[in-house]
């Protein structure tokens, strides 16, 4: 299974995976059905998401975005322009719900799919941010601030209406996988080697970091999430 891929759960009780060959529903029960693509298919997906009519959303190791129709399988293929073709891999797609718009994490920068539109575009973040579009995206988190867009090289904060407004950078160790928001507003912080980081966005030069001397197994961690007893599960 993809380790960068999202697991929203469905409206029959199962709980979506991505894999090499297609994207399989597991239920509580462990029993496995590949709905969304045949098993015989090279689908590659990589990230996966669910939109409002069931339909599913995923990104795809190569330069492409498919629609995949709930229990028929019935596949819809989004290609980048000619000239705007991907220079490596669509990795995770997200829907802002506010405006229909689909975001795609990508291996060099932001594209995205707009409502009614038949191709991929890249997004262009604005002269102060050009960076953007030589890093690798690997996580979109999403809260009353903006659009969060977690890189190897620190995070960039989007909003509508106004673009790229903000790149932090200035953490122990830059590449971030993952970000898991708390109750409190702190972010928690995955990354590729450099362990855990907790950070308060409010203030910036409030970091703390986690690592393996600090009682971690490991420094390379793929994502934190929380439970409804305050604990971490990395």
């Amino acid at each position: 299974a993809s380790f960068n891929s999202a697991v929203p759960p469905l409206d029959f009780n199962a709980m979506m995976l991505t894999f090499g060959k297609g994207v399989p529903a597991c239920t509580g029960y462990g029993a496995v059905s590949n709905i969304y693509g045949p098993t015989t298919y090279n689908a590659n997906e990589f990230g996966a998401i669910v939109d409002s009519s069931g339909v599913i959303w995923a990104g795809n190791h190569s330069t492409r975005l498919y629609r995949i129709a709930p229990r028929t399988a019935e596949r819809k293929p989004y290609f980048f322009k000619k000239e705007q073709e991907l220079q490596g891999f669509v990795l995770i797609p997200h829907l802002d719900e506010r405006t229909g718009r689909i975001w795609l994490a990508t291996q060099k920068g932001l594209a995205y799919l707009d409502p009614g539109m038949e191709e991929l575009l890249w997004y262009f973040p604005g002269k102060d941010f050009e960076r953007l579009n030589e890093l690798t995206i690997t996580h979109f988190h999403q809260n009353e601030n903006g659009l969060w867009l977690s890189t190897n090289q620190g995070i960039f904060l989007h909003r509508v209406g106004e673009g790229i407004v903000k790149h932090y950078d200035r953490f122990p160790y830059a590449s971030i996988n993952h970000i898991y928001e708390d109750e409190a507003g702190i972010f928690w912080r995955s990354t590729l080697g450099g362990g855990l980081l907790r950070w308060d966005y409010r203030r910036e030069g409030e970091v703390r970091q986690f690592v393996e001397e600090d009682g971690l197994s490991d420094n390379v961690i793929y994502s934190a999430m929380g439970d409804e007893l305050g604990n971490l599960w990395l």
